[in-house]
């Protein structure tokens, strides 16, 4: 499996890393979903939050994820932001 779809779920361990019966407890992970921000590079926007976005919305089909999106809207180093800040100096 590419590793994007490996570590797409990450996330829902660490909330209950101690868990030996199941992956992670429904009941934590409800508490503290979704995670509040997410920074990743484009390869990320591409493929990990994809796998990661499918694999919450199957979980909460299913009933073991209370929540269908795994993170708050993604920042993306280089994003344009339209109230951002420009550099005076900056020719751009």
């Amino acid at each position: 499996m590419d590793t994007f779809v490996d570590s797409s779920w990450y996330f829902l361990r660490y909330l209950d890393p101690h868990n030996s019966e199941q992956a992670f407890d429904r009941e934590c992970a409800d508490h503290w979903m979704p995670v509040d921000q997410y920074i990743g590079g484009v390869e990320h926007a591409i493929l990990h939050l994809m796998y990661a976005r499918f694999f919450t919305k199957a979980l909460a089909d299913i009933g073991a994820l209370g929540v269908e999106e795994p993170f708050a809207p993604p920042l993306h180093p280089g994003d344009d932001h339209p109230r951002g800040a420009r550099c005076p100096r900056a020719p751009w």
